[in-house]
């Protein structure tokens, strides 16, 4: 049977809440628990209040499965310095809206970590687009925070196969203004 559309979407507001109220209560990984089958968010946090946005018992189970699997994470027993924070950057003549997952301090270096409930890239190309995604990230930081752009490093972690994928490169500013110029064809 097919899933409702949006589940995953869903499903990936619900793990971000519970990691963004998590480290707003000091990180603990009692604080938020999918417990007797209930959730501790309320029904406002849910993005879509249809009756699609219910959280069904296999959702329950699924998030659970997620919290588990970060529980086990290098990220567990650490505090983000930032969480869920959005940054407005200018790109070649527009304002592009960045929403950083997390950014935790590692070694003196600012760590900008993209939580991933969906598949892992499914080969090369796949990893080269979303990395423009974690490249525009990590500019944004850097500029947002007036750090050096090498003193800031990217990661996705995707929950769901418990993998970490730092790509070897990021281009900078430069490098996605050229990226962004080409696949539009100016």
């Amino acid at each position: 049977m097919p899933e409702r559309p949006y589940r995953a979407t869903r499903l990936g507001t619900l793990f971000h809440q519970w990691v963004e109220q998590r480290a707003r209560s000091g990180g603990g990984l009692e604080t938020l628990d999918v417990w007797d089958g209930e959730l501790d968010l309320d029904a406002d946090d849910l993005v879509d209040a249809s009756p699609d946005a219910v959280v069904t018992d296999d959702d329950a189970r699924r998030l659970a499965d997620f919290q588990a699997t970060f529980a086990r994470s290098r990220w567990a027993g650490l505090t983000p310095i930032e969480v869920e924070r959005e940054i407005h950057i200018p790109f070649l003549g527009h304002s592009v809206v960045c929403k950083l997952d997390a950014v935790y301090e590692i070694d003196g270096r600012a760590e900008v970590v993209d939580w991933k409930t969906g598949k892992a890239p499914s080969g090369a190309d796949d990893l080269a687009r979303r990395t423009l995604q974690l490249a525009l990230y990590r500019v944004a930081y850097a500029e947002f925070t007036g750090r050096p752009l090498d003193q800031v490093d990217a990661v996705f972690y995707f929950v769901a196969d418990d993998l970490e994928v730092r790509p070897s490169e990021l281009l900078d500013r430069a490098g996605l203004e050229r990226a962004w110029s080409e696949a539009i064809g100016s």
